[in-house]
């Protein structure tokens, strides 16, 4: 789990190419450190993102609030930021089988415990993630620019929109989606999962902490349980709009407030194997 200390001169350099005109250095990384092995207990996770017919179903059964929350839209030529953004009441974001966006880790545990299941661990979701390629860059292994059809990211079909390099699009690579896609669209993993690179960045159960791989259990680790060093939380995976190609890293940990509703922002469910 994580990334090799040896291995960050290589990421930053990879991310000056990309974008000339910043200047990232090992410490954006330094979270991800060091590479340790873990061992956990055998689990199931779900194959896909939820839907938003699934997300529908539960706020029908339970009363539940429906997704609100942050987006950045285009109007009058103009870049805006929404603070209450309804995705359901947006076309581009309310098909049945896109993923659930604008949700918090709150609304994504409820969701889950509704299912019968739980958000799976940090632990859980990269070795998920990874697909049975171990110390690999991302869920399809280390070729750049992605192979085709490996998911939905911010790149050139992303630019027709969000051209302004500040979103963080990259060349070389097209999925032909501005917004998210439908779940199992994309490649699966090795394991048979889709969408753990890109669509929608997903909560993880963990609080965060940016020190917690230099000192946390070797076995089934479930983060720091204390609200972590910022009182934040984690989300991984990155997303259809991640600002940055770093973000689809398998190992890249994003951490923000729990209480976070991007227009990025989904889930999936786990349970353990009993």
């Amino acid at each position: 789990m994580g990334t090799d200390r040896g291995r960050l001169p290589s990421v930053v350099q990879w991310l000056k190419l990309l974008y000339p005109d910043r200047n990232p250095t090992e410490k954006t990384f330094e979270d991800e450190t060091p590479s340790h092995p873990v061992e956990i207990d055998s689990f199931y996770i779900d194959q896909y993102e939820v839907t938003n017919a699934r997300y529908r179903t539960f706020v029908r059964a339970t009363g539940h609030r429906e997704p609100e929350g942050m987006a950045i839209v285009k109007r009058d030529g103009e870049f805006v930021t929404l603070s209450r953004f309804r995705p359901w009441s947006d076309s581009n974001f309310n098909r049945d089988k896109q993923p659930v966006v604008a949700v918090s880790r709150g609304d994504a545990q409820e969701f889950c415990r509704w299912a019968r299941k739980r958000l799976p661990t940090e632990a859980e979701w990269e070795k998920a993630a990874r697909g049975g390629l171990n110390g690999k860059q991302f869920s399809w292994g280390d070729d750049w620019p992605p192979p085709v059809g490996a998911g939905n990211f911010a790149e050139v079909s992303f630019r027709t929109v969000y051209a302004e390099d500040r979103f963080g699009a990259f060349a070389g690579y097209d999925d032909g989606s501005i917004f998210p896609t439908d779940v199992g669209s994309f490649k699966a993993n090795g394991y048979g999962i889709f969408d753990m690179a890109g669509n929608v960045s997903e909560w993880v159960q963990d609080d965060y902490s940016s020190d917690y791989y230099g000192n946390s259990p070797s076995r089934n680790p479930t983060g720091p349980g204390n609200g972590g060093d910022e009182g934040n939380g984690v989300a991984r995976g990155g997303s259809w709009f991640y600002k940055s190609a770093h973000v689809i890293r398998v190992a890249k940990r994003e951490d923000g407030p729990p209480s976070s509703k991007g227009f990025d922002q989904g889930l999936r469910c786990a349970v353990t194997n009993k």
